[in-house]
């Protein structure tokens, strides 16, 4: 980049008053507490969002220059609210359109000036628990408060729930948190040592954190010495992620006996890694969910006194006491070595594990609403938001619908099989709708300027219209927004109004797992699950196809289906293996083998159809040969014949690994076979699986679109290795 453009870029980033989506206030240092809410926002703004980061506790002169000077049309606050009197960290929401705070609290009442600053300064707040949502509206706050629950750092590393030792004696514990008054820690040595001795090779306590208050740790240390425990270990310093992993990875059991707790991070971990958890009765840590839990009750409510909040009291925590705390250890230990080298489930944990993707895409809803509701409580769904105040409704509205200078991305088509081009178009309007200000994305499929942009001289896959249809997708689809018609659609001068012009892109910053051969990592994911409904939630509410293209649909399920219980199969002609993650693709043999194991297990309880959606005419008479009338599949439909899939067989390695061979390789290559039929074609095949119980699947524009018509289909990822 030039100098010039380079500066031009600084000043508009740090100086001018140029406009952001989101604005996040907080911690950018990931080593305390509190900054893991800061980070969990980061992940949720990245895409085409326009963000400022500032942190509230940093003297650098960066930071002063990235002040709130540019406007935003979202501040979200991250940090305490107030650390000292007339603390001025919360005013850089200021100017926003739209002001969140995240508030986390851990006593039954929030300090009074919170309250105050909540009602005066901001327009709604999140919060991590319901815990701390009942605390936040019994204080006084008058703002729509919602539950988003934090998502745990480093989570996505935890595959499954580690083993279970299988080794001789000492027993672990560990405890990870600050040193701190309400973290109990006085009570829980004391408690440990009269239950064990503090002599005892049977059992070991850990503790640790980075962070200490006032002398706590000191004292603490002090408590040790005087009871001579030489099996409690307390450390404090700045450890690696990969050093808090080994803690939990050389422990069984995690103790939290805590007075109170917003959210409790390490206790969560620890139940998603599988671990024996021993937690109070009490504030946020009652939601800790683990398969294995030991609840210590709470004896009484005492003052919650604040060192770090000028030793303030602010409503009160929960306590137990020793006896108590020595009975849950106590079980805990005998309950550790029961289970030593059993082989143990973790439903709980795992349902736990799953729930931390759906908040991501919770997040990335909160930021991109699709839609936003009044009435019914106050919930952030993907792709909604509901809120129990029409006012508040009216304003999120206003603020989700205010236009940029760029209120219109127009994304044209490609030379590619139909569901690239559909796939990259959702792509763009999933993660650009409402981004910078962005009110409609549309897409241009006219093939005049799919042949422009991209410079073609001819086409090798797009089949799907010829010139004279203008924007092919109004020929299959309504328009994605109720005010611009069909007409704006086939008239580019009313389609560019108000954008850059045409755009394309794989759009790889924001999904690099979607095209090509890196579907395979998607089927794969963890978050594949979430990811679905996320994307379903655009599809449904934006795409709708022609009526005469859904009336086909509705008939051919009928006729093909009836009420059975459909096994489906999207059979690619083999040419596609150019496409896999390993240059193989599942043969016939495969999908036949593994729907055979299908239909046993279904047969005997149902009646069982086979939908069959295949680029090829054999792969029809395959399937028929081996399940009979069983198979169903739709008959109009352009196939590979016999004699061309003879003309790949016989070709050669290198041959068979360039494109030609597959159907829209054939339409392509003649003008004179392109046509809209060819589109509606894979739209009905496309529509029909997705209304199937169960799909097998290679690596496939189609089987990603499928995903997302209908998240709750199993899919089987026939992968070749």
């Amino acid at each position: 980049m030039p100098v010039l453009g380079r500066a031009r870029k600084l000043l508009d980033r740090y100086l001018l008053d140029g406009e952001v989506d989101v604005r996040l206030i907080g911690r950018n240092e990931r080593s305390v507490g509190i900054g893991a809410h800061s980070a969990m926002f980061e992940e949720a703004v990245r895409g085409d969002l326009r963000v400022q980061k500032i942190s509230v506790r940093s003297g650098k002169l960066r930071e002063h220059l990235q002040g709130p000077k540019r406007k935003a049309r979202i501040a979200i606050y991250t940090d305490v609210l107030e650390n000292w009197a007339g603390d001025p960290a919360h005013r850089k929401v200021r100017g926003a359109d739209l002001k969140i705070a995240y508030v986390v609290f851990d006593s039954d009442r929030l300090p009074p000036s919170w309250v105050e600053i909540l009602n005066r300064e901001f327009d709604l707040v999140l919060t991590p628990s319901e815990f701390v949502k009942s605390v936040t509206l019994q204080s006084g706050c008058r703002l729509p408060v919602f539950v988003l629950p934090l998502e745990i750092p480093d989570v996505r590393s935890i595959a499954e729930p580690e083993n279970v030792r299988a080794s001789a004696l000492p027993v672990r514990f560990l405890s990870i948190g600050s040193y701190h008054p309400r973290k109990n820690y006085r009570k829980l040595v004391q408690a440990f040592v009269e239950e064990f001795g503090p002599h005892s090779n049977d059992v070991q306590l850990a503790i640790h954190s980075n962070l200490a208050f006032g002398g706590e740790y000191d004292v603490l240390r002090r408590q040790i010495e005087i009871a001579n425990a030489r099996n409690i270990f307390v450390t404090k310093a700045q450890f690696h992620p990969l050093h808090i992993a080994e803690l939990f990875g050389h422990s069984e059991i995690y103790v939290a006996v805590s007075k109170g707790e917003g959210f409790c991070i390490p206790a969560r971990e620890a139940a998603l890694r599988g671990k024996i958890i021993v937690a109070t009765d009490g504030s946020a840590l009652r939601e800790v969910k683990a398969d294995r839990i030991i609840r210590v009750p709470v004896s009484t409510l005492e003052p919650a006194r604040y060192p770090e909040i000028d030793n303030a009291i602010f409503g009160r925590q929960f306590a137990t006491d020793v006896p108590a705390i020595r009975k849950a250890l106590r079980q805990a230990y005998k309950l550790a070595l029961s289970h030593r080298g059993k082989k143990l489930s973790y439903p709980v944990a795992a349902s736990e594990r799953r729930s931390q993707y759906e908040i991501l895409y919770r997040l990335r809803s909160l930021l991109r609403p699709i839609e936003i509701a009044a009435g019914g409580g106050n919930e952030i769904g993907i792709g909604k938001i509901t809120v129990d105040s029409k006012k508040t409704a009216s304003s999120l509205k206003r603020v989700f619908g205010k236009r940029g200078r760029v209120y219109k991305r127009v994304i044209v088509g490609h030379d590619g099989g139909f569901f690239s081009l559909f796939n990259i178009y959702l792509s763009h309007l999933v993660w650009g709708q409402g981004a910078r200000g962005v009110q409609y994305v549309l897409p241009d499929w006219n093939v005049e300027s799919i042949r422009r942009f991209h410079k073609l001289k001819k086409f090798q896959s797009f089949c799907y219209g010829g010139y004279k249809d203008k924007n092919v997708w109004a020929r299959l689809f309504e328009s994605p927004y109720a005010d611009v018609s069909t007409a704006d659609l086939d008239d580019p001068e009313a389609l560019y109004a108000g954008s850059r012009g045409p755009e394309h892109s794989w759009n790889a910053q924001n999904e690099p797992n979607l095209t090509y051969i890196h579907a395979g990592k998607l089927y794969r994911s963890p978050d594949f699950p979430e990811w679905r409904k996320w994307y379903h939630a655009y599809y449904s509410h934006y795409i709708r196809v022609k009526p005469h293209i859904a009336r086909r649909v509705d008939e051919l399920e009928r006729e093909l289906f009836g009420n059975a219980y459909v096994i489906s199969a999207h059979i690619r002609h083999p040419s596609h293996a150019i496409e896999q993650p390993n240059g193989r693709i599942a043969e016939i043999d495969q999908y036949l083998f593994a729907m055979e194991k299908e239909v046993e297990r279904q047969r005997r309880r149902q009646r069982v159809r086979i939908f069959v959606a295949t680029d090829q005419e054999k792969v029809i008479k395959q399937t028929r040969r081996h399940f009979g009338s069983l198979v169903a599949f739709v008959s109009d439909v352009a196939r590979v014949n016999e004699a061309d899939d003879t003309k790949y067989e016989r070709a050669s390695e290198a041959e068979k690994h360039k494109e030609g061979f597959q159907v829209q390789h054939l339409a392509a290559a003649d003008e004179k076979k392109w046509s809209v039929k060819m589109a509606e074609e894979v739209i009905v095949d496309a529509l029909l699986l997705s209304r199937s119980h169960v799909m097998f699947h290679t690596v496939s524009n189609v089987a990603t679109a499928v995903s997302f018509m209908n998240p709750k289909l199993r899919m089987n990822y026939l992968a070749v290795q």
